[in-house]
């Protein structure tokens, strides 16, 4: 877990410049978080 806060502390330094992508990496974690945990869970339909 320690070196998962290291890589998120890395990234937040080399995304300093650059918010638009930090927040569009925070919004796909989050999304694949929730895929993941099954909150999402039937409530995405792809093509129907």
């Amino acid at each position: 877990m320690k070196d998962f806060f290291t890589m998120v502390v890395e990234l937040t330094k080399y995304l300093h410049d650059r918010p638009d992508i930090l927040i569009t990496l925070i919004i796909i974690v989050g999304v694949i978080i929730l895929i993941w945990k099954g909150k999402l869970k039937g409530r995405i339909t792809f093509g129907e």
